[in-house]
């Protein structure tokens, strides 16, 4: 298994760092929110080479503050609207339907809101910002619980793939606790570093972090550490890293790199990225197949995996590039 990567933007269509970007359905299309306020829709399928083509479908928004963190309403069985949720830096969440048109606005945090996050049934929404504030909404946007308080902004949390608990990035420390609330709570010493980002996968119940201390580790459900990859490997400070949807790899961004390990820590690719500043965004498709970043100088790429090998009987298929496959007998 390998990956192949391909620019969905030049670097002349967008002078801003992308803050936040998602898939917006089934690998055809990603919405992506810039430090320029400007939020766009692309269209995934036409970017054929590592320079970019004009695949912009729309722009579909512009912003006075800062759009920082954005995030879908889980749609199982189409029984959810499709709902968009961002993230400001005003501290506001802002609401938007399918076609990305503003619903609502609600104020969230004390200075910027620096991660949306639905759970997994989407049930509930979190969000956390420079306040130092965890906090629990409605799906609508009403108010639960302040979940979280810390003397520092947080910068990262997860959801349990069982939806009953969360882990909290607190400086340099995770922090697990009941979603519901409660004073029972885990705490372990993660990094050197403040904790930049995590990711706790519902397939395989990993939790990955990343850190400025050059280091990302995975943990199981109780918090005991797996393994722990050291700034050997990292030159820089790990600024986003997101799980697969089926668990199998993980995606870790850095300054002019993106890199793709399984979920045992070996390293399947790592993509130079010259020029192009930190991965500041990395969003998955559902079918793991394919994965988006966003880039401090603008620019988005995408990675299909590659390299699948399918035999039946005396014939082969072998998947040279992500509209390419080889059949061999």
């Amino acid at each position: 298994m390998n990956f192949e990567f391909r620019a969905l933007s030049s670097q002349n269509e967008n002078l801003h760092p992308i803050n936040a970007l998602s898939y917006c359905d089934e690998a055809t299309s990603i919405c992506s929110i810039s430090d320029d306020g400007a939020m766009k829709k692309w269209d995934a399928g036409k970017c054929t080479n590592h320079r970019g083509t004009e695949n912009l479908s729309a722009e579909m928004s512009h912003f006075e503050s800062v759009g920082t963190c954005m995030d879908w309403l889980p749609n199982f069985a189409q029984r959810n609207p499709k709902l968009l949720v961002v993230g400001f830096s005003d501290g506001s969440l802002r609401y938007f339907d399918g076609e990305m048109k503003p619903i609502e606005k609600i104020e969230a945090h004390e200075g910027a809101t620096i991660k949306v996050k639905f759970c997994n049934d989407g049930s509930a929404l979190c969000s956390c910002g420079e306040d130092g504030f965890v906090k629990v909404w409605s799906k609508s946007g009403s108010f639960r619980t302040n979940l979280y308080q810390s003397s520092a902004s947080i910068y990262a949390f997860s959801c349990s793939p069982d939806n009953e608990k969360i882990v909290v990035g607190d400086e340099s420390s995770i922090v697990l606790l009941p979603l519901q609330g409660g004073k029972k709570r885990e705490t372990i010493s993660a990094h050197k570093g403040k904790i930049t980002c995590l990711s706790w996968n519902k397939k395989n119940g990993l939790i990955a972090s990343g850190s400025e201390d050059k280091t990302f580790a995975i943990f199981d459900e109780t918090l005991q550490q797996i393994f722990r990859v050291s700034d050997k490997c990292l030159k820089f400070q790990v600024t986003s890293l997101e799980w697969s949807k089926n668990g199998e790899y993980l995606a870790v961004g850095s300054f002019e790199i993106v890199s793709v390990f399984d979920k045992f820590g070996l390293l399947i690719r790592s993509e130079s990225l010259v020029r192009k500043g930190s991965v500041f965004a990395i969003d998955w498709a559902n079918d793991s197949k394919q994965f988006a970043f966003g880039c401090g100088n603008g620019q988005i790429f995408i990675a299909d995996s590659v390299g699948k090998k399918i035999a039946k009987g005396k014939f082969e298929a072998y998947l040279e590039s992500r509209n390419k496959i080889v059949l061999t007998d």
